[in-house]
């Protein structure tokens, strides 16, 4: 079906843009000055850090797993919306699917997509088997 190698094809550029974003849990108490002024994003999330604002992410793999399936999820629907082409929906928070994906660039067809993130494991050699998570 050429619809799902256009669909993976387009996921794939999409994804090889992704960059991790999520930091830390923000915490809302903080102990600075108001109004806090940034000059940019670095600026404002290292006087976020120093402010007490942020818990660190959870090291838990299925937990941090969790926030950045999030994360890949949102960045998709940020990439399909800049294109005319593709509709995407989120899914339920506790459901499948992640995204639903349609649209003319997919032969106007419907493609349920579960995002995962998974560690991958590393062979006793100590090299990186791409078949294998």
């Amino acid at each position: 079906m050429a619809e799902i190698d256009d669909l993976l094809t387009w996921m794939r550029s999409a994804c090889s843009r992704y960059e991790v974003e999520p930091v830390a849990v923000y915490r809302r108490h903080g102990s600075h000055a108001w109004p806090l002024v940034a000059e940019d994003a670095e600026d404002l999330e290292r006087q976020l850090a120093d402010g007490g604002h942020f818990l660190p992410l959870p090291k838990e793999p299925a937990a941090l797993a969790n926030i950045i399936e999030v994360s890949i999820v949102d960045f998709l629907l940020t990439e399909a919306s800049a294109r005319k082409d593709i509709t995407v929906s989120r899914g339920t928070e506790r459901g499948y699917p992640d995204i639903e994906v349609s649209g003319q660039a997919f032969g106007d067809k419907f493609f349920a997509v579960d995002v995962k993130v998974a560690k991958r494991r590393v062979s006793k050699a100590g090299k990186l088997n791409p078949n294998r998570t």
